[in-house]
C-alpha cells in the first residue's frame, strides 16, 4: 500500500470511527433525555394522583365534620337542635356528595387498587349520613330519641374521622413504595 493510500485509509477509518462516536453519544444523549422525560412524567402524575387523592380524602372529611357539628349540638346542646340545623346539614351534603362521586372517579382513573380501598370509607360517610336521615325523621315525632340518636353518632364520626386520616396516609405511603 503506497503511503497515499494509507492516508486516505486512516482518514476514512478516522472518519468511521468520528461518525461513530458522534451516534454513540447522540443515540445516548437521546436515550437520556427519553428516561429524563419518562421520570418526569412519573412525577407527574404521580403529583397528580396524590393530590387527587388529597381532594378525595378532603371531601368525605368535610362530609364527617358536617355530621360531627351537628352531632355535637344534639350530644350537648340537645334543646337548641332545630328543623333548621337539620335543613343546612342536608343542604351543605348535597353540595359534597356530588364532588366525592368526581373526585371518587378521578382516583380510580389514577390508581383503581388506591381506589379500591378508599372506597369503604366513602360507604361508611353514606351509612353516617343515612343515620342523620333517620335522626331527622325521628325528630319531626320524638325530639328526645332523635337528638339521642344523632349524640350516639358523635363518638362514630370522630373514630371514623381518625381512622380515615391514618388509613388514607398508609395508603397513600403504600402507593409510593409499588411505585
Amino acid at each position: 500500500m503506497n503511503p497515499q493510500t494509507a492516508a486516505i485509509f486512516g482518514a476514512a477509518i478516522a472518519a468511521i470511527v468520528a461518525l461513530s462516536v458522534a451516534l454513540y453519544n447522540s443515540w445516548r444523549q437521546s436515550k437520556l433525555e427519553y428516561e429524563k422525560w419518562l421520570r418526569a412524567r412519573e412525577d407527574q402524575t404521580d403529583k397528580e394522583f396524590r393530590l387527587a387523592v388529597a381532594d378525595l380524602t378532603k371531601k368525605i372529611v368535610q362530609g364527617t365534620h358536617r355530621i360531627i357539628w351537628l352531632a355535637w349540638k344534639a350530644k350537648n346542646e340537645p334543646t337548641n337542635l332545630t328543623e333548621e340545623d337539620f335543613i343546612m346539614y342536608d343542604k351543605q351534603m348535597a353540595e359534597i356528595f356530588p364532588d366525592i362521586v368526581g373526585s371518587r372517579i378521578i382516583v380510580a382513573a389514577l390508581n383503581q387498587k388506591v381506589h379500591i380501598e378508599i372506597t369503604p370509607f366513602v360507604r361508611r360517610l353514606y351509612a353516617l349520613d343515612e343515620e342523620v336521615a333517620k335522626a331527622r325523621i325521628l325528630f319531626r315525632e320524638t325530639p328526645e330519641k332523635s337528638t339521642a340518636t344523632l349524640a350516639a353518632c358523635y363518638d362514630k364520626t370522630i373514630k371514623f374521622d381518625s381512622e380515615l386520616l391514618v388509613r388514607v396516609t398508609d395508603i397513600v405511603d403504600l402507593s409510593r413504595k409499588e411505585s
